[in-house]
């Protein structure tokens, strides 16, 4: 099976889930993850395409980055990315991975659109 290079995989320190780690790696490989989603974002972009895009959802006091992983006509297949390793801004209601209408997407990627200008 050949990996997309779309799909957003985030980059963790080596006894990262053992809590062994090298906190300074880190920290670098969190602003790498963040830099990998906007090489992702911005490829998707010029593609024109909404797969591969991400979502911001605001979430208590941060906000939870999806990525769009499947489009049907209606819905999209959203999953979370984790760009330093945990799961603190999950939103609630989807989970790790979610169905979302359309026109939910639509309108938040607008909006995100918008205010990144």
């Amino acid at each position: 099976m050949v990996k997309n290079n779309m799909l957003y995989t985030p980059n963790l320190p080596k006894g990262f889930h053992t809590f062994e780690f090298d906190v300074d790696e880190w920290i670098m490989m969190e602003e790498e993850n963040r830099k990998q989603i906007k090489r992702i974002e911005e490829r998707a972009i010029q593609a024109e395409s909404m797969l591969y895009r991400f979502l911001y959802e605001p979430v208590a006091d941060g906000k939870g980055v999806y990525q769009i992983i499947r489009l049907n006509k209606k819905t999209c297949r959203l999953r979370y990315c984790s760009t330093d390793g945990y799961q603190s801004y999950v939103v609630r209601q989807w989970g790790e991975e979610a169905t979302v209408s359309m026109d939910y997407v639509l309108q938040s990627i607008r909006a995100q659109n918008l205010y990144l200008r």
